[in-house]
């Protein structure tokens, strides 16, 4: 319900700023100390808003958080990183199959479609399009690669961890 307020305070922070401007500029155009105090009285709840929003991390920000950092440890190789947020050993070596002794020379999520956490908040989907230049045996030289993933994913002892996945081309179904 307050998803607005604690997932991005961004517009309720400018009208605050703006605010607070306007009435502390009326207060050295006109003089009047009852400006100066509601102009900072809005800057200070203003204060408050962006540090109370910075300080509240959603499930649904939680789960962006885990893709953003499984995809810095798969440009730094760290797949053992990547690998502790997998809910199996099963998920693993699929996860491994997809990987294939790759090298990893750069990694980025270029779209997230869409973070759903379920009401109850113990399920997220995680739909997005990762870019990656990869090598292996087979081809040397960085490949650049395109893939659409979606990542299912638990909570765990206030961890959120994947117990399944798709990965797709995400041209798959477009027309050109």
């Amino acid at each position: 319900m307050l998803e607005w307020f604690t997932e991005n305070a961004f517009f309720p922070s400018c009208m605050g700023i703006l605010l607070a401007i306007a009435f502390i500029g009326l207060a050295f155009s006109s003089g009047e100390m009852i400006m100066m105090k509601i102009g900072l009285a809005i800057a200070a709840l203003t204060a408050l808003l962006i540090t109370t929003e910075i300080m509240i991390v959603t499930d649904r920000e939680q789960v962006e958080n885990s893709l953003y950092d499984m995809a810095s440890a798969m440009q730094k190789n760290d797949v053992d990183k990547v690998f502790q947020y997998l809910d199996s050993d099963e998920l693993v070596q699929r996860a491994k199959g997809h990987l294939q002794d790759a090298t990893c020379h750069a990694c980025s999520i270029t779209a997230i479609k869409e973070v759903t956490v379920q009401e109850d908040g113990k399920e997220a989907t995680a739909d997005f399009v990762a870019f990656a230049q990869a090598s292996n045996k087979s081809f040397p030289s960085p490949t650049p690669i395109q893939r659409r993933i979606k990542l299912f994913f638990k909570k765990k002892a206030d961890r959120w961890k994947i117990y399944d996945f798709e990965t797709s081309d995400p041209r798959a179904g477009v027309s050109l």
